[in-house]
């Protein structure tokens, strides 16, 4: 848990500056414990799935910020940027983690990024085999992030309609004013044909004050939306 953190602040502090040194130092020592911990105890499932989630975030490094200093979104960051290496690496420690037959929740959040680095392979995302693995975090590691997630694959493998209608159905009060929230509604909304109505709450996101990049990025999405309207 304590790596999850400290890698967790590295990777937003590089996602929200140019300056990759700033966080890239602390992702470089990150990473190079997991790894570490990975080749000693190689029969801990969870460690090795630890490692394997570092390794995924990293490969994405590159592609994550254009040269505007926006953010990237995972959706639209260029795979030909992504480093194999660590993928490659990645998937050999999930692989020596599921012979142990011990499914945790860092397995299975790397999983989930494994199944979007495979994009880099064949140009395609598996969406069923997310949502999948979204229902097994809901029941390892159930928490905002994890359905508001779930609800985004949801909509690739249902309808944008029905994930809107599971995420408002499991959003409690404290959750709706939140970012992360406002932003898979926005997107939600966009994806059935309603600029107008996301680009409202892509404004209330903005007064959440973001990071530097984030507000970017949002900034520019919705100038895009405007157009639509």
């Amino acid at each position: 848990l304590t790596l999850e953190l400290a890698y967790t602040a590295a990777y937003t502090d590089v996602g929200g500056s140019r300056d990759i040194n700033r966080g890239g130092e602390l992702a470089s020592e990150i990473e190079r414990l997991a790894s570490m911990l990975a080749d000693l105890l190689l029969n801990e499932p969870e460690v090795l799935g630890m490692a394997a989630l570092v390794a995924l975030a990293r490969s994405r490094e590159a592609a994550r910020v254009d040269e505007g200093g926006a953010m990237v979104p995972l959706s639209g960051q260029n795979a030909a940027m992504w480093d194999r290496d660590r993928i490659e690496r990645a998937r050999r420690w999930l692989d020596q983690a599921a012979a142990h037959a011990q499914t945790g929740p860092y397995q299975v959040m790397a999983a989930i990024q494994l199944t979007h680095a495979r994009r880099v392979f064949d140009g395609a995302v598996d969406w069923n085999s997310i949502l999948k693995l979204y229902d097994a975090m809901m029941v390892l590691r159930p928490g905002p992030m994890v359905w508001l997630n779930r609800a985004m694959a949801l909509a690739e493998v249902e309808s944008p309609t029905v994930a809107l209608s599971a995420l408002e159905e499991e959003a409690l009060g404290s959750v709706r004013g939140t970012r992360p929230y406002l932003l898979a509604k926005a997107r939600l909304l966009e994806m059935m044909g309603k600029p107008e109505l996301a680009s409202e709450h892509i404004f209330k996101a903005l007064q959440t004050e973001p990071p530097k990049a984030e507000r970017l990025y949002l900034e520019n999405w919705e100038r895009g939306l405007s157009k639509a309207l």
